[in-house]
């Protein structure tokens, strides 16, 4: 099968494509309209025997490429519109194109073009996440940590952030954690019992044993 380039026109949103099919029949037909970013039409067009311009004709294979390279630029626009919506990180952005019926490669693809291009920064994502989880809901270091991977967000930054953050929140952890035991436990003494109960309530919030006896010692100081 061939096709013919009707037309190509730069625009601000990238390069529109007007392209129709050649029956060997009845001529040209079925006239449809891509739109690709710039940069992948120069990219097809590093072929020295495809120029792309407008009367040129085309087989399969090309028409293959520029309909895989429209399918990509209708992912990143999507996903950009999504990103507009709210915070979203690379694996919430594949999973929300896949859902739109995306390729899953094609929307890897669209959301490491995101990243790569500073609309999905994963780092300040991660800080803000962190700040948030410890500062607004007191929790601890482990369960930030869950929450982090519950997210997708890549094991490696998670725990290059968490080991900063230990540092960096070391005493606010042991702060957060008396108060929360204070809230919730009164003040001591203790018996048995409660310490029991404490422990296992604020193992839930994600502290260590020995933050919680930190904090504890903290509260009877």
């Amino acid at each position: 099968m061939y096709y013919k380039i009707n037309s190509v026109k730069y625009s601000i949103n990238g390069v529109i494509l007007k392209i129709s099919q050649i029956n060997d029949t009845s001529g040209e037909e079925n006239l449809k309209e891509v739109l690709l970013f710039e940069d992948q039409f120069h990219q097809i067009r590093i072929n020295p025997e495809i120029d792309l311009t407008a009367g040129d004709i085309i087989d399969d294979e090309i028409m293959s490429v520029i309909d895989e390279s429209a399918i990509f630029y209708g992912a990143v626009r999507k996903a950009t519109d999504i990103i507009s919506c709210g915070e979203n990180n690379r694996r919430q952005i594949i999973s929300k194109l896949s859902s739109r019926g995306y390729p899953k490669e094609i929307s890897e693809s669209a959301a490491d073009y995101l990243v790569s291009h500073g609309y999905i920064d994963e780092k300040k994502q991660i800080g803000m996440i962190i700040r948030n989880l410890v500062e607004k809901k007191r929790y601890g270091l482990m369960r930030v940590k869950a929450e982090l991977y519950k997210k997708g967000y890549d094991g490696a930054m998670v725990s290059e952030f968490l080991e900063n953050a230990l540092a960096e929140y070391e005493e606010i952890f042991i702060e957060n954690c008396a108060v929360l035991i204070e809230r919730n436990a009164g003040n001591p003494p203790y018996s048995p019992l409660q310490y029991k109960k404490i422990a296992a309530s604020m193992q839930r919030y994600g502290y260590t044993l020995s933050q919680i006896k930190s904090a504890i010692k903290s509260i009877d100081s």
